[in-house]
């Protein structure tokens, strides 16, 4: 009885600090909502429609969780469209450039070209995550059962008794290989974010598939398995710096973005509230660290100027505020009057061999990289993607065909994990940020599903196996 009121004390802190960071986000839009329209010059009506839906859906998914790939599609869509324009009409004169990460224009645009180009914009944005939420409803409220979007106690019992039985033997090996994998990614520059990939390599995929996400999905499963509080908090604080690792190891600075997802799930089984605030002061920290070493790390292999290693002071405020994917891809694509049916086929056949994207070649007038070491980080995210058919219908068709395939994608995987929780969520998260960031090599993404898929099935098959050892 005093265990089941702690436990539903627990949750209920869980809620209300979750309630409390909502409320936080929710008024810093009312400040940000009215600042842009201070600024805003041009297609007000559309972009008050268009701030209406995205806000909206942000808290609707916050507020009602449903799936985890539901919540974070409309975290990302928050970010890359609405966030991010906002942003930069209060930050920037945008008679005179496009929006962030788009090619860029110095013309000065006439009040008209402005009104109609921006209207589309919104218009069409609003569109896509209104197809986005009615497909989750649907799907949520009359295809699927409200029971089988709920995670129940995880099922892996053949594992979770092999990893109590040789639990110490698990840590180490887990730590050794882990940071084996890394240092040698490291010194011999295997697999990194922006690396030229231009044929297959089984050794090059085998990092890429374990310093992705591989490593972290069985960190997933010693987090699942572990009882003791005293070992879930060492290896959280292990995980971070694990994470730190990876990141400068393949060159990312999204570290923070899986450590929060693994930590948010992890969240229910800690008691105790300020080793969640040290916590995030360590995660804090250590992200920092990350963007500034990544910085340093990249600008060294390009060659660039010593004076270019501090700059990466200003790289905080860009990650914040102007690196997420959405509106300005869109913006770049409707602005392309070359664009159709044979133009987005096209695009869906491509294939990694040139040294240039399709995206690049098409938008940025591009005919081969500057920098042989990374690839252009540019891409235009798949609602702009799809919009390179220059249809509505297809882009309608498409989302709702694209978001059932993603909702299957998270209950395969909660399915095979067995309602393992914090491996559906991280899973769920990864992916839908490779969604988020889809446009280049479409092919890939596929491929990539089917790794995570049957990534998740040698979990099942691992456990099944181990049943009916312990069972005999």
């Amino acid at each position: 009885m005093v265990l089941t009121i702690n436990c539903m004390h627990l949750i209920k802190n869980y809620k209300n600090y979750i309630y409390i960071l909502i409320n936080l986000i929710f008024f810093l839009n009312i400040i940000l909502f009215f600042t842009s329209i201070f600024y805003l010059k041009h297609s007000i009506t559309s972009y008050l429609i268009f701030s209406v839906i995205s806000i909206f859906y942000f808290y609707y998914t916050c507020l009602k969780f449903r799936s985890y790939t539901e919540l974070y599609i409309s975290i990302f869509l928050y970010l890359g469209f609405w966030f991010k324009c906002s942003i930069f009409f209060i930050l920037n004169d945008y008679t005179y450039r496009r929006l962030p990460e788009s090619p860029q224009s110095y013309i000065i645009m006439t009040d008209e070209y402005l009104n109609k180009h921006y209207s589309v914009v919104f218009n069409i944005s609003s569109l896509s995550i209104l197809i986005i939420f009615f497909t989750f409803f649907i799907i949520n409220n009359f295809i699927l059962s409200s029971n089988n979007n709920k995670f129940n106690n995880c099922r892996l019992i053949g594992l979770k008794n092999f990893f109590l039985n040789n639990k110490i033997k698990l840590y180490f090996s887990y730590i050794f290989l882990s940071l084996l994998l890394i240092f040698l990614n490291y010194f011999f520059s295997v697999a990194y974010r922006g690396k030229t990939y231009l044929s297959f390599d089984i050794i090059e995929h085998i990092f890429k598939i374990f310093l992705f996400f591989g490593i972290l999905v069985i960190g997933c499963l010693f987090l699942e398995f572990e009882d003791k509080q005293k070992n879930i908090k060492k290896f959280i604080l292990y995980n971070v710096i694990q994470g730190f690792l990876i990141s400068i190891s393949i060159h990312s600075r999204a570290m923070i973005f899986e450590q929060l997802v693994i930590f948010s799930s992890v969240f229910k089984k800690l008691k105790k509230r300020s080793f969640n605030i040290k916590f995030l002061l360590f995660l804090t920290i250590i992200f920092f660290l990350s963007v500034a070493t990544v910085s340093i790390v990249r600008s060294s292999n390009s060659n660039k100027k010593l004076v270019y290693h501090f700059s990466f002071i200003n790289d905080f405020f860009t990650l914040g505020t102007q690196r997420w994917v959405g509106i300005d891809g869109l913006s770049t694509v409707i602005s392309y009057k070359e664009k159709g049916l044979n133009f987005y086929l096209n695009a869906l056949k491509e294939t990694n061999k040139l040294d240039v994207t399709f995206y690049e070649k098409n938008f940025f007038k591009k005919e081969q990289n500057s920098d042989s070491f990374y690839k252009s980080t540019f891409v235009p995210g798949f609602i702009a993607f799809i919009y390179y058919s220059d249809s509505i219908f297809i882009l309608i068709i498409t989302l709702i065909f694209l978001i059932s395939v993603l909702v299957y994608i998270e209950r395969v995987i909660n399915y095979l994990s067995m309602n393992s929780s914090i491996v559906t969520n991280y899973l769920a998260f990864v992916v839908v940020w490779r969604i988020i960031h889809f446009g280049v090599y479409p092919v890939y993404t596929f491929y990539y599903y089917l790794i995570i898929i049957f990534f998740v099935f040698c979990i099942y098959f691992s456990n099944k196996l181990l049943n009916k050892y312990y069972d005999r």
